[in-house]
């Protein structure tokens, strides 16, 4: 989590879906994550995503639905050793 904190400038933030409704993952980042934080495009580029900590792979982005009380969290990618 640490590359996309520094990139963003903050740990955490809570974005309000418009009308309370659902909303795909790749329209979230689309829609919400890119326009308030641009400088994430080269972190997502290779980023998997965790909702309500379970991991999401590329493949299901158009039909993972996030809701109000959804948690998203931004898995960089790693490298071990």
């Amino acid at each position: 989590f640490a590359e996309s904190k520094e990139v963003t400038g903050t740990k955490e933030c809570v974005f309000l879906i418009e009308g309370g409704g659902a909303i795909s993952l790749s329209e979230f980042k689309k829609s919400y994550l890119l326009p308030r934080f641009p400088q994430l495009r080269s972190v997502l580029s290779n980023s998997l995503f965790a909702i309500n900590l379970e991991y999401i792979g590329p493949e299901s982005e158009d039909t993972t639905i996030l809701t109000s009380s959804c948690e998203v969290a931004i898995l960089p990618p790693v490298s071990g050793g």
